[in-house]
């Protein structure tokens, strides 16, 4: 799948409205800085992060980035104090603990049981979600506008997410088959994110006339049953709600699917790295980037409640060549005109 690199140009697919960056935009002062003048030691920020290390230095970076862009620079301004849940969640509240002992004067995470956890620990502290699935849903906040507490930053939830994968997939799947019908969605029930997916998915299932088959997990032992279920009901392709729980078994997913010969489509880059045929959300990179607005406003003093939790509008496609080819798929040169990458 041989694609000159001026025709796969950079193309992000804008999903709507729904940023509520407005309260955002201009300058909020008030407040003391809690690195005015250079005279008060750095501020420590304390980051919650699910992963390993090395899964995270591509994110880390562009944050680091963002916060020299708001002119806050590591060391004299700010330290960044980093403990690692290495995919084991049920160690966030531990962790949540431990650096609060830490007297951080801003506390960042970016999964929704991160964000629980924190949540739990503190009413004081002040957190920026550099990514949460559906804060209001989830309890964390009141309203987008209006955050209502400690907790504010940004959601990597937008409606018009699970349209987009349905009809894309359908649109591949048309270059080698008859009309799809039957789609499976695979969702962690406990996230509301994911339920809030599999509605809109529904919704859109009602115009294309495609049947959906919901496929809870919540474990990684439930997998197995999960994948027998759409086998049982011979489920064409499988859209798979991006969550913390998935993240971690995207390599097993995508194996799955490919001896089923099953196109697959998910919600983050990893995904179709890890050989989903495609993926589509919000560039990560780009969210940890913000962040650093956020954290800047609050050492300024501004309060996270007055602080818009925002809602992505642009989002990048990637499309896993490999596996197209192995599942003997030929993508439409329209999605691969407007991909942000195609893995070869």
């Amino acid at each position: 799948m041989k694609h000159s690199m001026n025709q796969r140009r950079r193309l992000l697919v804008v999903l709507g409205a729904g940023a509520l960056t407005g309260g955002l935009a201009g300058e909020l002062t008030g407040g003391r800085a809690a690195h005015a003048q250079g005279s008060a030691p750095p501020a420590r920020i304390g980051f919650i992060v699910s992963t390993k290390a090395t899964a995270i230095a591509t994110r880390l970076a562009a944050f680091k980035q963002g916060m020299r862009e708001n002119g806050l620079i590591e060391g004299t301004h700010y330290v960044l104090d980093a403990v690692y849940a290495d995919g084991q969640f049920e160690r966030f509240p531990a962790l949540a603990q431990e650096l609060l002992q830490r007297a951080p004067a801003v506390l960042m995470v970016s999964t929704i049981a991160a964000v629980r956890a924190v949540q739990k620990a503190t009413s004081m502290v002040p957190v920026v979600m550099a990514s949460s699935g559906d804060p209001v849903g989830s309890g964390f906040a009141k309203s987008l506008a209006k955050p209502g507490g400690n907790i504010t930053g940004l959601s990597n939830l937008s409606a018009e997410v699970g349209t987009k994968m349905l009809e894309m997939l359908l649109e591949i799947t048309a270059t080698a088959k008859s009309k799809v019908s039957r789609v499976a969605v695979m969702i962690n029930p406990a996230n509301s994110g994911n339920v809030s997916l599999l509605q809109n998915i529904q919704a859109t299932a009602r115009i294309t006339r495609s049947k959906i088959l919901p496929l809870e997990v919540r474990n990684p032992s439930e997998l197995a049953t999960a994948f027998a279920t759409l086998t049982r009901e011979r489920s064409e392709v499988l859209i798979v709600a991006r969550d913390s729980l998935f993240g971690q078994l995207d390599s097993e997913i995508a194996a799955r699917a490919l001896r089923l010969r099953l196109p697959t489509a998910s919600g983050g880059s990893a995904a179709a790295s890890a050989g989903l045929l495609m993926s589509i959300g919000p560039k990560r990179p780009d969210q940890f980037a913000r962040v650093a607005m956020y954290i800047d406003r609050i050492f300024k003093g501004t309060k996270p409640d007055d602080l818009p939790i925002e809602q992505p509008t642009l989002f990048e496609v990637i499309i896993n060549g490999k596996t197209a080819k192995a599942l003997g798929l030929k993508i439409p040169q329209s999605l691969l005109i407007s991909a942000e990458r195609v893995i070869e």
